[in-house]
């Protein structure tokens, strides 16, 4: 190579062993790979297989193997004639082209190329290059493709060429070439799968300074010096990890309690500050106001404030609200008292110390420090609190809202 070649056979290259460089024919002349725009090949890592014999060609359409007769590699790529493969021994991104040449006024082949033996990386479906329905009598002597892939060490490719008709008898190709190198920019700057539609760029337009996170041919965030840029759902994940100052300013989804959670430095807190639980249960009974939930919303210096609803009592689906009312809890004693302006007036008690006591009732629904299962109250000996539907109506819901 290094001869003058045509328009037609951009894309071919070979290493020029006088200036120990790779170079690209860009269809006027042969061209430094890595002086232009776009990626750069890797140094040493390529390989060019060529034939100038005639090869005959059977009146099929199907698919019939190319054979070659000069190579020149580099000791990165493996090239055995004897089956006509290349072998890349580097994971990667790979530039492959590949030229068949005719005589004018011939039925074109298309070219196709294989990796592994089975899998078509490029071609198919018969098509034809440039398609001869839309070039009637007019066939080319040339036609060529390039293509960019993913491969990995231990790959090999194969190439093949398919008739456009059976008509003719054999028709033959007069030469055919196909150059394969291996990118270290432009491309090879993401992490991609075999087909490029899922992937991560980070210089899609030149020194853009983003990384950019692609799935299924949709870009779903960017990170730049503005922060990070999402398109779509975040979902944030459980986490049983402490909160210090190591990891002030995480946040995680508390799974039990469902709500989010930042860390503080000290503690993890709720993000929005707020927990509601319903009770639509008809047999006079309660459920669970998690301990933590009030510690959590309500044990700190300025309480919280909750909220009492029945919904559907008479199943018309409206709903009855009482006003938001005080709560204050001392977390180390379990002492705790609710505004003076309820309608039990200022309660005080200890959660857990086997007194039944209800914090707030209206209608059918109790805020309770008590358990309650069909109608008998249960010493459970636990700091939870509890929602009762006490089932005045038989259609009632019961519910809670607690604001910190």
């Amino acid at each position: 190579l290094g001869n003058t070649l045509s328009t037609d056979d951009k894309g071919q290259f070979y290493f020029n062993t006088t200036d120990n460089k790779l170079q690209v024919w860009d269809g006027d002349s042969w061209e430094d790979i890595g002086s232009g725009g776009g990626g750069t090949s890797g140094a040493g890592v390529y390989a060019s297989i060529r034939s100038n014999v005639e090869q005959n060609l059977t009146a099929t359409t199907s698919a019939q193997q190319v054979a070659f007769q000069v190579t020149d590699a580099s000791n990165l790529m493996t090239v055995d004639l004897a089956t006509n493969k290349i072998t890349v021994d580097q994971t990667g991104f790979y530039h492959i082209s590949y030229s068949l040449i005719g005589s004018a006024d011939i039925a074109l082949y298309a070219p196709l190329i294989y990796k592994n033996g089975s899998s078509l990386i490029h071609g198919g479906n018969g098509s034809l290059w440039p398609n001869a329905a839309d070039n009637p009598g007019e066939h080319p002597a040339s036609v060529s493709m390039s293509t960019i892939v993913s491969l990995t060490a231990g790959d090999y490719l194969t190439f093949y060429a398919k008739r456009e008709t059976t008509s003719g008898g054999e028709e033959p190709i007069s030469s055919a070439h196909v150059s394969v190198f291996k990118l270290t920019g432009g491309v090879e700057n993401d992490f991609a799968d075999a087909d490029l539609d899922t992937k991560i760029q980070v210089e899609k337009s030149a020194d853009e300074d983003k990384i950019r996170f692609d799935t299924a041919g949709t870009e779903r965030a960017v990170i730049d010096s503005s922060g990070l840029q999402v398109v779509g759902d975040v979902k944030v994940g459980n986490s049983g990890s402490g909160c210090s100052t190591a990891n002030e300013g995480a946040q995680r989804y508390n799974s039990t309690f469902k709500w989010m959670e930042y860390c503080n430095g000290t503690e993890w807190d709720t993000i929005n500050g707020r927990w509601r639980i319903t009770n639509s249960l008809t047999s006079n009974s309660s459920v669970v106001i998690p301990n933590n939930v009030i510690a959590t919303l309500c044990g700190d210096d300025d309480g919280c404030s909750y909220v009492l609803t029945m919904y559907n009592w008479d199943g018309q689906q409206r709903t009855a609200t009482s006003i938001k009312y005080t709560f204050y809890y001392h977390i180390p004693t379990g002492r705790y008292r609710t505004a003076i302006n309820s309608p039990q007036g200022e309660v005080g008690e200890t959660v857990g110390n086997s007194i039944e006591k209800h914090i707030i009732h209206i209608w059918s629904c109790y805020f309770s420090d008590f358990a309650h299962s069909n109608g008998i109250a249960q010493d459970d000996g636990d700091n939870n609190f509890h929602l009762l539907n006490w089932n005045q109506y038989n259609n009632e819901t019961c519910g809670i809202t607690i604001y910190d």
